[in-house]
């Protein structure tokens, strides 16, 4: 096991479990687990630690001797940090927020690079990063470049889009009509049919220098609920550049 190829030796410590990695380190004379965990690449790191569940990184933080899980951590490469947080799932992420002393799982989410944080976030639980104590979720989506802002929507489910509209600081509708028309292709063909839609609709025809217009549409819900109006103002369907700022509204439906 001590002269094993690390890209080897991540993806069997990533798959052992909590138990298997104690019999290496508590039984297996002459073998250096904190030593070799330490001096492993970021890369195969992740894989170890993207594999190996909560109970594996509770037992490398609290019983591996020697070996400094949050230090690792902090200083992980933004690429292979994201590809471990997409891996462990909302347990691990759980862990590293709560249970890792000296990791500050806000900080370093805060200033991650945009295009590891949207991969991240699109694949990995939605729910935690949106609840972290002490991470703007509202204010990093919005400050985000819209080629890696589509890429973390086109992941995203119907269920996401209800968040957007009480989330501090990020405006979806503006950020969508805003969006350039490949960036938000990018987005929409994620998201599937209904995804963020009950209904769509639109009009077209053009208007002369300070002529006015005031279009109407209609639309019966099936259920009742909150539902958000959202109006875009585009060059054309097949072409969706922004002419103006989208406005949104709320109905409540009884």
């Amino acid at each position: 096991m001590g002269q094993m190829d690390d890209q080897y030796f991540a993806t069997a410590v990533g798959g052992m479990g909590a138990d298997g990695m104690a019999f290496m380190n508590e039984s297996m004379a002459g073998f250096d687990m904190a030593g070799k965990m330490g001096q492993m690449d970021d890369q195969y790191f992740a894989t170890a630690v993207g594999g190996m569940g909560a109970d594996g990184m509770a037992f490398m933080n609290d019983s591996l001797a020697g070996f400094d899980m949050a230090g690792k951590m902090g200083q992980m490469d933004d690429q292979y940090f994201a590809s471990a947080m997409t891996g462990m799932g909302a347990d691990g992420m759980a862990f590293m927020n709560e249970g890792m002393n000296g990791f500050d799982m806000a900080d370093k989410l805060g200033s991650i690079g945009d295009e590891h944080f949207a991969n991240m976030v699109g694949a990995a639980d939605f729910e935690f990063f949106n609840g972290l104590d002490g991470f703007d979720m509202g204010n990093k989506l919005q400050a985000m470049d819209d080629q890696y802002l589509a890429t973390t929507m086109g992941h995203w489910s119907g269920d996401h889009f209800d968040d957007f509209q009480s989330m501090d600081g990020f405006d979806i509708g503006a950020r969508m009509g805003a969006m350039d028309s490949t960036y938000l292709t990018t987005a929409i063909d994620g998201w599937g049919a209904g995804a963020l839609a009950v209904s769509l609709a639109w009009i077209t025809g053009s208007l002369s220098s300070c002529q006015s217009f005031s279009p109407a549409l209609s639309w019966i819900p099936t259920e009742g609920g909150s539902y958000t109006a959202t109006a875009f103002v585009w060059e054309s369907v097949d072409n969706p550049t922004a002419l103006s700022p989208p406005v949104s509204t709320t109905i409540s439906v009884q």
